[in-house]
C-alpha cells in the first residue's frame, strides 16, 4: 500500500502507446528528428561493415524515436516522465534526435540501453547547453529513482555523433493514466459525513416516580 501511494504521488504516468506519446509531444510544440536523406554516419557504418546501401537502405521518413526495424519498443515510463519534465521546462522546440533507432542498433557488442528502449536523446531549442534544462533534469533525478541523464554537449560519450542530452530510465514501471485514475478514486480519503445532532431531551428517559416508604411506620 505504501508503494502504491508513492506511485500515486508521482505526476508522470506510463504510456501504453508510443503513437499517443508522439501526438502529445508534438502538441507541446516539440519535434522528433526525421531523415529525408541517408545520413553520412550511416554510409560510413556500411562502408566499415562492407555492406551496400542498396541492400541496407536507411528507413527514411521514419522518425528517430523508434525507426528501429527490429523493434518499436520504448519504455512507456520514460515517455511519461519526459512529458511531465518538459511541461515544467516550458520551452517549445525540443527535438528528440534518437531513441530505439537504427543509429543505436548494433552500436555496442551487447544490447545497449537505447536498444532496450530505456534511453532517449534530445536537443533543446538553443541547440546547445541549457542551464534551465540542467536544473530541471537534476530535480527529476531525485524525484524518480532510476532516472538519469548525461549532458553530452559537455560530456560526450565515445559513440556520440553530436551534442545532445541523453535521458534514461531504469526504474520501476509507473502506473498508466487509467490505472492511476482508478486508484486515485479508490484511495481518495473519505469525507466525513454530517452527523445529525440529537437534542438532549431526546436522550432523556423519564423514570416513573415511586413514593418512598415512611420508615417510622414500618414494623419489623
Amino acid at each position: 500500500m505504501i508503494k502504491l501511494r508513492l506511485l500515486l504521488e508521482q505526476n508522470a504516468t506510463s504510456y501504453n502507446s508510443i503513437e499517443q506519446f508522439k501526438r502529445d509531444w508534438k502538441a507541446m510544440g516539440n519535434t522528433i528528428k526525421v531523415y529525408d536523406e541517408t545520413p553520412d554516419w550511416y554510409n560510413q557504418r556500411l562502408a566499415k561493415q562492407g555492406l551496400s546501401l542498396e541492400d541496407n537502405p536507411y528507413p527514411l521518413g521514419k522518425d528517430e524515436l523508434n525507426n528501429n526495424l527490429d523493434s518499436d519498443h520504448v519504455n512507456g515510463s520514460l515517455l511519461g516522465i519526459m512529458i511531465e519534465l518538459f511541461t515544467e521546462y516550458g520551452k517549445p522546440g525540443v527535438e528528440i534526435s534518437g531513441g530505439n533507432d537504427v543509429a543505436h542498433n548494433g552500436m555496442t557488442a551487447g544490447k545497449n540501453i537505447h536498444e532496450t528502449g530505456n534511453a532517449i536523446d534530445l536537443v533543446p531549442p538553443n541547440k546547445g547547453v541549457d542551464r534551465d534544462l540542467d536544473t530541471i533534469l537534476e530535480k527529476y533525478k531525485n524525484k524518480y529513482a532510476g532516472f538519469n541523464y548525461i549532458n553530452e554537449f559537455t560530456h560526450p560519450s565515445p559513440y556520440s555523433s553530436g551534442g545532445h542530452y541523453h535521458l534514461q530510465y531504469l526504474g520501476g514501471k509507473l502506473l498508466s493514466a487509467a490505472a492511476k485514475a482508478t486508484f486515485d478514486r479508490v484511495l481518495e480519503p473519505k469525507q466525513p459525513q454530517d452527523i445529525p445532532t440529537i437534542p438532549a431531551d431526546a436522550t432523556r428517559v423519564d423514570m416513573p416516580k415511586k413514593s418512598m416508604p415512611n420508615l417510622r411506620t414500618l414494623k419489623p
